[in-house]
């Protein structure tokens, strides 16, 4: 004689309900880690910024956008400028980026506008060294280059800590040669 047995059916809706709600948990919270936040997104627009830590986020109602805060280094390499005095200069640059304002840096990014940090701080290093004489480059005003990068990049939230002019080169030239030497170009290139 056989004795059969037979499980229970509140084990099978047990186990069911038990992995619904796992994957509910797993989908519900979002773990964002430190140098990171999350903004929260309701129906595409910015509803509020989260994180570091444990997350709730419900699916159907809020989605959630990464936004890295840490300081990222941008190399600006190989720029063209001509300076005040009519020099032709190629520099190197590094710039110091963080995010400071997360919400406005989403939005930007969900425009389809993503900011072109790296572009926008290049222009405007140019323009502003090419206000200057060649001397000047070689004390070029890191605090007032990021400064006037930051006046363009704040409104997508974006904040330009440090700017170093790292490398200055000036090609031979007679742009350089009528620098160095301004008096005999006064006189008619007599020497």
């Amino acid at each position: 004689m056989t004795v059969e047995t037979r499980a229970d059916p509140l084990v099978y809706w047990t186990a069911g309900a038990a992995t619904a709600l796992v994957v509910l948990a797993v989908s519900v919270v979002r773990i964002v880690p430190a140098g990171q936040c999350l903004v929260l997104l309701r129906f595409g627009a910015v509803s509020g910024v989260r994180g570091p830590g444990l997350i709730v986020v419900l699916p159907l109602l809020r989605q959630g956008l990464r936004v890295p805060t840490t300081p990222h280094t941008l190399d600006l390499l190989w720029l063209e400028v001509v300076t005040r005095d009519g020099v032709p200069v190629t520099v190197s640059c590094t710039a110091t980026a963080v995010v400071r304002d997360p919400a406005a840096y989403a939005g930007h990014v969900l425009a389809g506008d993503a900011p072109d940090t790296d572009r926008v701080a290049a222009d405007v290093i140019v323009t502003c060294l090419a206000r200057r004489r060649l001397a000047d480059i070689a004390r070029a005003d890191g605090d007032g280059l990021a400064r006037a990068v930051t006046t363009r990049t704040r409104s997508r939230g974006i904040e330009v800590t440090d700017v170093e002019v790292a490398r200055a080169e000036v090609p031979l030239g007679p742009e350089l040669f009528r620098w160095a030497h301004p008096d005999n170009e006064r006189q008619g290139g007599q020497s």
